[in-house]
């Protein structure tokens, strides 16, 4: 083999790793200075397109675009005798009211995979103006614990939580701004875990608790994870929650699922989050370091599978609860000595 072909072999492999992870799809020597059809010159080799295609030719009333290139796009070719030009295989040139998305063109309005946005799937397979029709109960889980420190059981606990919603992928909207950070790097690892072990895959966003509202109602959400906020200043929780009580309730009412996170850690005012938020009636919470936790409710979707009792992590709490006839709740998980909650689980209904 001569040094020439042996340099073309290598680069035709490297281009084809950069532009196509390692699936070879299209590379060859530039022979007279021009490429065969649907190759271009790259560096003295014929290679796959990766910037886009050409323009079609139009005739007749239509014109095809030209195949698109890897992740580009063929451009559509002038439309004659009055006729509409139509976007290349692989292209974006949809025409309104059709949006691109990995699909194809779709009228985000109507389409059941793409209801409002790419990828939003209707479980009901019926899409509305742009919204899915049809919702499941919302969800309200507090947990006393912040996962600055994991165990088994907690790692089950929390995907139970995360994925009691129906949808797939989840779409997790995240608040972790004054959390500690090894909670926030352990709580990584288990969605992650949780996820492969039920065959779930998740979009997850965070943002700071300016903007979380808004977030929270203006784009597609299934679930709302707070984390414990134990570096927020003191006094600073209380009002948070009030602030963002309308659109958390506006939220689960509409089937999400609200996951809240407390501990002792820091200012430990968590319990004032949930209080002034209007989720669950909480006067108080109490350490309970190195004692044992109970399950409850082995059978509820919550508890399930989490092994009990097992021994609670460092800055774990129960919850001093308050029990209102309008927010009932379930104790799934309860401190063993005294049967204090500390996890539960409130079921969120439509308004009337």
């Amino acid at each position: 083999m001569n040094s020439a072909y042996s340099r073309y072999a290598f680069q035709c492999l490297i281009w084809s790793f950069v532009v196509f992870g390692g699936v070879v799809s299209g590379c060859d020597a530039l022979v007279g200075g021009q490429c065969r059809d649907g190759l271009v010159a790259q560096e003295g080799l014929c290679v796959v397109d990766a910037t886009g295609g050409t323009a079609g030719a139009g005739a007749g009333g239509k014109a095809v675009g030209g195949k698109g290139g890897y992740g580009g796009q063929g451009a559509g070719g002038a439309a004659t005798n009055g006729g509409g030009a139509m976007m290349g295989v692989g292209g974006s040139n949809c025409q309104p009211p059709m949006t691109a998305c990995p699909d194809g063109c779709v009228d985000l309005l109507t389409d059941i995979g793409n209801c409002g946005e790419c990828d939003n799937y209707c479980l009901s397979e019926i899409c509305v103006a742009g919204t899915c029709v049809g919702q499941t109960v919302g969800h309200v889980v507090a947990i006393g614990m912040n996962y600055a420190q994991v165990s088994q059981p907690m790692r089950t606990l929390l995907g139970n939580a995360v994925f009691l919603v129906p949808q797939n992928p989840v779409r997790i909207i995240e608040w972790y701004e004054h959390a500690d950070g090894a909670a926030v790097a352990n709580i990584d690892v288990v969605l992650a875990e949780q996820a492969v072990l039920r065959g779930r895959t998740m979009k997850r966003s965070s943002y700071n608790q300016s903007e979380l509202a808004d977030k929270l109602l203006s784009t597609p959400q299934h679930v709302l994870l707070i984390y414990d906020q134990s570096t927020a200043g003191v006094g600073a929780l209380q009002p948070w929650g009030a602030a963002m009580k309308d659109a958390i309730h506006q939220f689960s009412a509409a089937g999400g699922a609200v996951v809240v996170l407390a501990s002792t850690a820091g200012t430990a005012e968590m319990g004032k989050w949930l209080l002034s938020s209007e989720l669950l009636t909480v006067n108080s919470i109490s350490a309970m370091t190195g004692e044992q936790v109970a399950n409850n409710a082995p059978g509820h979707a919550v508890g399930l599978s989490v092994l009990a009792p097992f021994l609670a992590k460092p800055v774990t709490v129960s919850f001093d609860v308050t029990v209102d006839p309008q927010q009932p709740f379930t104790t799934v998980l309860s401190r063993k000595s005294n049967g204090a909650p500390v996890a539960v689980h409130r079921v969120m209904y439509a308004d009337p």
